[in-house]
């Protein structure tokens, strides 16, 4: 989902909800990665709803899927029939956007998520399908053991991979380099703010560059350099406003 890291959710949701949700809405039209997992990943989405229920101490854990993905639903109340699992499928609305976490939760119970709160507040705990089978692999295999392969000082090879994938045709080597450096004025000429934080160049890069981190990294600098410059011309103007008013007295 938005990378929030998922054994903290389970670890401060226990003892505090009561409402177990799986999104098996698309967030978006068009795509059908959840729909797909539902077709062929059945019984490791019911597994790991399975294992959520036990962990929360619920009775049922709840997905919501949109009508129009019927077959979906029904490989699902199958796999669910079959296992006797504490599952149940709940048909949703197709309208946009279903997918939202906040408009999800809604959907199933009826609450509201206040505003700039958290499913938690109503106590609901939202997972998506695919993050629903990992749980399950991880119970049932021990995986993920030894997939993460980053280093801890990274070294650019100028291959120029990243740039091949940016979709939005930045030269993200460059951007990695002024980040580091605080070299803001360079970071607004490369067009750092274009960067939609896709992952495509952390991906291929072969060194394994902290890409997308430093780009939030450098977009941070930016923001802050843009707020101070904007602090420092109220203070400018407000203080010649001062002065003009004490020689027209």
């Amino acid at each position: 989902g938005a990378t929030f890291p998922t054994h903290v959710k389970i670890s401060g949701g226990i003892g505090k909800v009561d409402t177990v949700i799986i999104n098996g809405a698309e967030c978006e039209p068009y795509i059908t990665g959840d729909h797909r997992s539902m077709l062929e990943r059945s019984e490791e989405i019911i597994g790991g709803a399975t294992y959520l229920a036990k962990m929360f101490g619920v009775e049922k854990v709840v997905i919501g899927v949109e009508v129009n993905k019927q077959n979906g639903i029904d490989q699902l109340n199958k796999t669910i029939a079959e296992k006797h699992a504490p599952v149940v499928v709940e048909g949703l609305r197709c309208r946009y956007p279903q997918g939202g976490e906040k408009q999800l939760c809604q959907a199933i119970t009826g609450k509201q998520v206040p505003p700039g709160g958290l499913p938690s507040n109503i106590g609901c705990a939202v997972f998506n399908i695919n993050t629903t089978c990992a749980i399950f692999r991880a119970i049932t295999t021990g995986m993920p053991e030894k997939e993460e392969q980053t280093v801890e000082h990274p070294q650019c090879i100028r291959c120029g991979k990243c740039v091949g994938v940016c979709p939005m045709h930045l030269e993200p080597l460059f951007l990695y380099q002024y980040a580091s450096k605080g070299l803001v004025d360079e970071l607004n000429d490369a067009h750092i703010m274009d960067c939609m934080e896709c992952g495509a160049c952390a991906y291929t890069c072969p060194a394994r560059l902290h890409l997308t981190h430093m780009f939030k990294t450098g977009k941070q600098l930016v923001k802050d350099a843009a707020a101070k410059a904007k602090a420092a011309a109220e203070a400018k103007k407000a203080a010649e406003e001062a002065k003009k008013e004490v020689v027209n007295k």
